[in-house]
This record gives structure tokens, C-alpha cells and sequence, in this order.
């Protein structure tokens, strides 16, 4: 791996001095490598807050940085290491090590006889019912060299993240923590995206209440066109109307004429009748004279 640092984590002590002297041992691609060894317990809390700030501290976030985290396989093992009930620190470890870490974490299968060792051969290793969403994030591999007494025989420092009984985990200070990398780029980045979401929340604002504006006013020409035709063919009615009353008044007026003309004819012929009708009688006064 050449220049770099590589932290292995194990809920086994022997397992760690065991698999760090394997890597020294491996030759030049380990020359020069930094190697921190982490024990860990499934019957005591985790100190995340140590793993944090221990990820931080040696650049976890570079490409040169490795994680390995040992898996213990007896014979009679039933490879629970990512179930939340059985080993609920490991589930939690590994977690934060895919979420800081860059490159994806090592998981290490150690079994620690030969039989263990048969057993898991013909185990689906790979399955995704052992090592679940992990699968995705994580290279598995498997180290075959477990030894019960290799912290005996090589003692190598280790580091414990098992809070011990009582301890509780620390809590950053306000005022004397110092903010990691990724905490000073969004604290001086926030205020531009702060600025950003606004900008793009008044500008969405804006746009619909232009096009809420856009909508009322087409609604109100379609009204005001709607109206205007409705104007159209009341006027169309007023005029069909004041046509019939112009028909009517035509109609009268040929009935008064056609009246007069009958009266006229009347008094005509009441003159002609009266001129005959006295000739007659002047002829009866004479006659009745003369007698």
C-alpha cells in the first residue's frame, strides 16, 4: 500500500496482533505503513465518539486510508456479525466506517480452526443474508492465519473502544471543539447555499404568481368575450323586435286606409239613391195638387 495508515478493528485482541504482524510480514507493499489496532466489545457500549474523532484526526476521507475490520468464524458459527440483536456494535462500527471512510472497508473473515475454516469454504460467503446492504460498500476477504497466542508472542499497542462500565461517551465542548474539515466547508459555504434556496424559493414564487396572473387575466378576457356576445344577440332581439312593431304599424295604416275607402264608397252610393228616390216624390205632390 506503500505510504498511507491502515486502522483494523476486532472484538478479538489475539486476532489484531496476529493480523497486523501477517501485513508487516507481506512485504514492501505494507513498507512504511501506519497501523493503528482497535479492540472493541459486544458487551460494552461503543466509544463513537473516540472512533470519530480518531477517523478525523488521521484523514479517514483520503484515498490512502484503509479499514479493516476482523470477523471471528468458529465451527460452530452462525455468521450473525450484521445482525442488530446478536452484534449490534459491529452493525454500528461498520456503519460509521462506509459513511467516513472513502474507500471501501475490508471485511475480514478469521476463522479460528481448521474445521472453522472447512466450514466457511463451503459457506456462501458472498451471500447478502450475512452481510446484508454492507455488501455493497465493502470487499470481503478471508485471513486463514488466527492465532490464540499471538498477542503473547508479539504484543502490538491497541487501542480500546469499549467504554467501561459507567462511562458514558464524551460530549464535544461548544466553545473548544474544533470544527473538522467538512464542518468549516459548510460553515462557510451555508450562508451562499442559504442565499441560493432563497433566491430559488422567491424566483418559484415570483413565476407563479406571474402565471396566476397570466391565468386571471385570460379568464377575465374570456369573460369579457362571453359578455360581449351575449350584448350581440340582445341587440339582434331588440332589432327583430322594433321590425315586427314597424310590420305592425304598416298593417294599421293599410287598414285605416282600406276603411276610408269603404266609407267613401258608402256615401257615394247613398247620394245616387237619394236623387232617384226624389223625382218620385215631386211627381206625387203634383198629382195630389191637381186633384
Amino acid at each position: 500500500m506503500g505510504e498511507g495508515k491502515h486502522f483494523v478493528f476486532s472484538t478479538n485482541r489475539p486476532a489484531l496482533c496476529g493480523y497486523a504482524d501477517t501485513l508487516v510480514k507481506a512485504g514492501p507493499t505494507h513498507t512504511g505503513l501506519e497501523m493503528k489496532l482497535f479492540h472493541f466489545s459486544e458487551q460494552k457500549d461503543l466509544d463513537t465518539a473516540c472512533l470519530e474523532e480518531q477517523l478525523s484526526l488521521n484523514g479517514a476521507a483520503c484515498e490512502a486510508f484503509e479499514v479493516s475490520v476482523l470477523l471471528l468464524a468458529t465451527a460452530s458459527s452462525s455468521y450473525l456479525w450484521f445482525d442488530q440483536e446478536h452484534c449490534p456494535n459491529n452493525v454500528r462500527l461498520c456503519r460509521i466506517l462506509t459513511e467516513k471512510v472513502q474507500k471501501k472497508i475490508n471485511l475480514v473473515i478469521c476463522p479460528t480452526t481448521k474445521k472453522a475454516e472447512d466450514s466457511w469454504n463451503c459457506h456462501p460467503c458472498l451471500s447478502e443474508s450475512i452481510f446484508g446492504d454492507f455488501m455493497r460498500c465493502a470487499t470481503v476477504r478471508v485471513w486463514n492465519g488466527f492465532r490464540s497466542d499471538a498477542e503473547q508472542v508479539k504484543p502490538w499497542p491497541i487501542c480500546s473502544l469499549a467504554l467501561k462500565e459507567g462511562e458514558t461517551i464524551p460530549q464535544p465542548s461548544a466553545t473548544l471543539a474544533k470544527p473538522s474539515v467538512d464542518n468549516r466547508l459548510v460553515t462557510r459555504w451555508l450562508p451562499w447555499l442559504l442565499l441560493f434556496g432563497s433566491h430559488l424559493v422567491f424566483s418559484r414564487w415570483v413565476s407563479k404568481v406571474q402565471s396566476d396572473q397570466v391565468k386571471a387575466q385570460g379568464l377575465a378576457h374570456d369573460q369579457m368575450k362571453a359578455q360581449g356576445v351575449e350584448i350581440q344577440k340582445l341587440q339582434m332581439q331588440i332589432e327583430a323586435q322594433g321590425m315586427e312593431i314597424q310590420t305592425l304599424k304598416m298593417k294599421t295604416q293599410t287598414q285605416d286606409v282600406q276603411i276610408q275607402a269603404l266609407q267613401t264608397q258608402q256615401v257615394s252610393a247613398g247620394s245616387q239613391s237619394f236623387g232617384v228616390y226624389c223625382p218620385n216624390l215631386f211627381d206625387l205632390i203634383l198629382l195630389f195638387i191637381c186633384s
